[in-house]
């Protein structure tokens, strides 16, 4: 399994080298000589638009192929920078719609303003995974790869920064008169650099983004071979069957079920998460990957589905973690009713005594603690959690016999 990448700043100076390989470097030189030559009017106008979608367009590219762990850039092909204009399309409508945000005077208007332009680089981000501008403009999933990304988002908000004041200084420096050629290629570099940016950050927290990664092959690994063909081909579906044919084969094999797991949040085919959740679920509680399996219960919800243990230790076990995340409200839609479940499980009252805690503690409902206090105390009698649990009673009740 692939390591941890190393941190970007670690060495930033690659990312400026990037730039400066062949293959973008030879792209936004041709587009910056035809821009050029046909400033102005609406020739002018024409081209920046067509060849602005074709730097777009070769720039999600060098995002996608980045955050799946490849840091050559993507070469001068018919595939690469012919066909498929739908992202460098929604892109530019997504940037006019966080314009309308940005210079919008409605209450609040800073804050929206500071929110939308916070939140633009992991718009970029969902709409090159997602491919969908739908997603890319939904507050949930925005928060939910920032809150993924976490501490790495501030450091990409800064980085993206550097680069910004690195590229106004550049185009201060070259631009202007006889060299008006070198802003546009001061700003195609720079824009390529950004796109890398945001990519090799996903890259960085691929495990806990859910996004597959390039990954050298060795011997152990030929058993994926045909996966990764239909991954480089782009053919998803045919990779999550190859996959669910491959836990078949292997049902223990924990590698393949995590990449399964992650191609189809990806994909965000909720029906096979949820299906594949089934077994799934229990190989990470078996090995006692409790923090995985809170994750994965998450992810399930996400897309509207539901894999819940199919016993009540199980549940239990998924509570801690959950509340460990600080999930809390998903720790009582999890526990609660659980005896209905699982009558005669010795793990309700642990299970009620964790999400009476959560009431209490967490979500600041003592009236609905007692009550989960009470039933074990009436249901569950000589219970070894029982003294924790009038202790617990007494605290909230210290004046009740």
């Amino acid at each position: 399994m692939k390591g941890t990448p190393a941190p970007i700043w670690q060495n930033f100076s690659r990312v400026f080298r990037y730039g400066f390989r062949p293959q973008p470097l030879l792209l936004i030189a041709g587009m910056s000589v035809l821009l050029y030559l046909s400033s102005g009017g609406i020739l002018g106008w024409a081209a920046s638009v067509i060849l602005g979608a074709m730097l777009f367009k070769y720039a999600f590219v060098v995002l996608q192929q980045t955050a799946r762990g490849n840091m050559n850039p993507p070469p001068l092909n018919l595939d690469v920078l012919a066909g498929d204009y739908d992202l460098p399309l929604k892109f530019y409508a997504l940037i006019l719609l966080f314009n309308i945000l940005v210079g919008s005077d409605m209450p609040l208007a800073v804050l929206v303003a500071f929110a939308a332009l916070a939140a633009f680089p992991a718009s970029i981000m969902v709409l090159a995974l997602n491919e969908s501008i739908v997603d890319a403009l939904n507050p949930v999933l925005l928060w939910r790869l920032i809150a993924r990304v976490g501490w790495s988002y501030l450091a990409l908000i800064g980085l993206l920064f550097v680069l910004q004041i690195a590229e106004s200084n550049a185009v201060n420096l070259l631009a202007g008169g006889v060299h008006w050629i070198f802003y546009h290629l001061v700003t195609g570099y720079f824009a390529i650099l950004t796109f890398h940016v945001m990519g090799y950050i996903l890259y960085q927290n691929y495990e806990r983004v859910g996004q597959p990664v390039e990954e050298e092959q060795n011997p152990a690994d030929a058993r994926l071979a045909h996966f990764e063909n239909m991954m480089a081909m782009g053919n998803k579906e045919a990779a999550i069957a190859e996959l669910q044919q491959l836990i078949v084969e292997y049902p223990d094999d924990l590698d393949i079920h995590r990449r399964l797991h992650q191609l189809c949040l990806l994909e965000r085919k909720g029906k096979e998460l949820s299906r594949h959740a089934r077994s799934y679920m229990p190989l990470l509680l078996g090995a006692g990957r409790d923090v995985q399996a809170a994750e994965l219960y998450q992810d399930c919800r996400s897309l509207g589905e539901n894999c819940a243990p199919d016993d009540a230790e199980g549940c239990y076990r998924l509570g801690r973690a959950l509340h460990g995340a600080g999930k809390y409200r998903e720790v009582i839609d999890l526990l609660n009713g659980l005896h209905k479940r699982f009558p005669r499980s010795d793990f309700i009252p642990h299970a009620y005594f964790l999400m009476a805690r959560t009431l209490s503690e967490s979500l600041s409902k003592d009236d609905l603690a007692v009550k989960a206090l009470r039933f074990i105390i009436d249901n569950y009698a000589g219970h070894p959690v029982l003294p924790d649990v009038k202790a617990y009673l007494d605290v909230l009740q210290p004046d009740m016999p």
